[in-house]
């Protein structure tokens, strides 16, 4: 029995990669789905009807929770290194704004970003509320194929390097 080459908290990464690579991969996939579906729209449009709005909501919100999940530290603080992260200007940009949309609207509800107007009807406390679209653009949701993508490919070649120590 061979011993790997490979120190533990290198082993760990070996096994973050893999699983941050999956959060990837399904990110892809929703991603995928939105464009082939042309999901895109507000709630109020009148193209779709509320029920494909609310599709379209949940693979938006599964698109971002897994395309975030890599950049979000976990229980032990682990996170996708920098220099996994291959992105210019316009990709750092629209990253930045979709770990906000994470953070915000998609795994928490930030009051703050809502717009919340009390009142009643009859004594029943109701109100009205302004809800954030549930959406990426078109063109969001094909730069976050290629973010995805020029990730995924870092990663790849991440593990290429540490499996060959492994092999070794």
């Amino acid at each position: 029995m061979t011993v790997p080459n490979i120190t533990q908290s290198e082993q760990r990464l070996y096994q973050r990669l893999i699983v941050w690579r999956q959060d990837f991969r399904d990110a892809n996939y929703f991603a995928n789905f939105l464009l082939r579906k042309g999901w895109h729209f507000d709630p109020w449009d009148k193209k779709i009807r509320w029920t494909t709005y609310m599709q379209q909501a949940a693979y938006t919100t599964a698109l971002i929770t897994s395309y975030c999940r890599p950049f979000i530290a976990t229980r032990s603080g682990a996170i996708l290194p920098r220099n996994l992260r291959p992105y210019d200007a316009v990709e750092r940009e629209l990253h930045n704004k979709m770990r906000s949309l994470r953070n915000t609207v998609y795994a928490h509800s930030d009051v703050e970003l809502r717009e919340v107007r009390e009142f009643s009807v009859n004594g029943y406390a109701t109100a009205i509320e302004r809800v954030p679209s549930l959406k990426l653009t078109r063109g969001e949701t094909e730069l976050t194929l290629s973010m995805i993508e020029k990730t995924s490919k870092a990663i790849d070649s991440k593990l290429q390097d540490l499996i060959k120590r492994v092999e070794n």
